[in-house]
């Protein structure tokens, strides 16, 4: 429970100061010291600035309307 209110806290912090994290999922969450710290920042950026990491699968089908696909 503290962890995911400590995930809570981060997303809060980075959306509070303009960024999303577009990668939230288990394997990016790590826990230390009682709490938890989000890693993989590559799918991460400022609000409305599309980012793709250097290593994404263009083979992959993008749902009809996604903004700013590669």
């Amino acid at each position: 429970e503290q962890i995911i209110e400590r995930v809570e806290e981060a997303m809060k912090l980075l959306h509070g100061n303009g960024f999303v994290f577009g990668d939230l999922r288990a394997p990016n969450i790590l826990r230390v010291d009682g709490g938890a710290m989000l890693i993989d920042f590559d799918w991460a950026g400022k609000v409305g600035e599309a980012k793709y990491p250097l290593d994404i699968n263009f083979e992959v089908n993008w749902a009809e309307g996604t903004p700013d696909r590669p």
